[in-house]
């Protein structure tokens, strides 16, 4: 079994295959006991069923799953109950997700299911009595991280001598992360938890296409300084420097330009995907809104907010362009009918 860790990064779990001629969807539970006690929900098979709703958006910071288990052993319901919300030791849980493929391994048909969650389960009762009970977990992927104590400051030295030394966003933004692995902020002390990786490349690709109106993403603000909780920064202050915002996902921390300019910076790169009843297996139509379109996909697990797709439709043909991902929700079962990618996407701007 891999072990997960978001220290390392997105990992896999092997499956067996089923059938050698049709790619059966799976999906594997993974919770965890803070002492390191685990449970595995069908990795041997679809012994149990599986229901699975994530919702992830741009600019989103703490997405939350809801995840379901039908008859698992009363023993392992009764270790992963939850008594009140949000408990201090909170249990784990990881979700790996995806289609069986055709890979061989030591004359076995065997596939790696992606990681597509992992976080803290906040609340764990049953919802149902018997014969089929339903077992309900509300999770949360960031939510200690989002709820700790944080701070950055342009002012540095000691209190005979303090002067405010002018900051970028991105250096502010650096700060306020690494201050998630300390023990003290503010003179109270704290249980460090582990950083996320920031990643910028979805700005530094804006300055080099159109590096002039960039600049206010790489300007150095002086006399700046903040205390609070990281959902307060990313939710209230990040907005400051020039309308930027940030999505979390798989331990990674992303800084994005604003909207606009996202929409903008579009119009420059190729689309990532096609999505079509050929391509992605698009479901139904599209549906047109406003600002693009909404539209579904068999479940994809590479498609994340912030990516890319041309949209190649025989109904609505004008609206063939370019789209970036604003909200996509993943809604898996293993013995009901869905297994899609709902998607809302945003047009390129012309």
């Amino acid at each position: 079994m891999s072990q997960v860790s978001m220290r390392n990064g997105t990992t896999t779990v092997p499956v067996g295959k089923k059938s050698r001629n049709f790619p059966n969807r799976r999906i594997v539970i993974e919770l965890t006991k803070p002492n390191g006690e685990k449970f595995v929900i069908n990795q041997k098979g679809d012994l149990c069923a599986v229901s699975v709703r994530i919702k992830r958006n741009y600019g989103g910071i703490d997405p939350q799953a809801q995840i379901a288990v039908c008859n698992i052993p009363q023993e392992i319901m009764a270790k992963f109950m939850t008594q009140y919300y949000a408990p201090e030791n909170p249990d784990t849980i990881a979700v790996y997700a995806g289609y069986e493929g055709m890979e061989e391994r030591m004359g076995m048909m065997v596939t790696q299911l992606p990681l597509i969650f992992y976080g803290t389960i906040l609340w764990a009762i049953p919802t149902t009595g018997r014969p089929d009970i339903w077992f309900q977990m509300t999770c949360n992927e960031n939510f200690w991280q989002i709820t700790h104590p944080v701070m950055a400051s342009t002012f540095q030295g000691n209190e005979d001598d303090i002067e405010s030394v002018p900051m970028t966003p991105i250096e502010i933004v650096n700060q306020i992360n690494d201050s998630l692995g300390r023990e003290e902020i503010g003179g109270q002390k704290f249980l460090p938890l582990q950083s996320f990786t920031v990643d910028t490349s979805k700005l530094d690709l804006f300055r080099e296409k159109f590096p002039e109106e960039a600049e206010p993403y790489y300007k150095k603000y002086d006399n700046y300084a903040f205390v609070g909780t990281l959902g307060a920064f990313l939710n209230q202050e990040l907005g400051r420097f020039n309308q930027m915002s940030a999505n979390i996902q798989n331990g990674q921390l992303k800084l994005c330009p604003n909207s606009a300019h996202l929409s903008k910076l579009i119009t420059k790169v190729e689309p990532q995907y096609t999505i079509s009843a050929a391509e992605n297996n698009m479901i139904g139509v599209p549906y047109p809104n406003p600002t693009g379109v909404n539209l579904t996909t068999l479940f994809n697990p590479r498609m994340s907010p912030l990516d890319t797709f041309r949209l190649d439709s025989h109904y609505y043909t004008s609206f063939n362009m370019k789209y970036w991902i604003q909200t996509i929700e993943y809604h898996l079962e293993t013995r009901g009918q869905a297994f899609y990618n709902h998607i809302i996407a945003r047009r390129a701007e012309a």
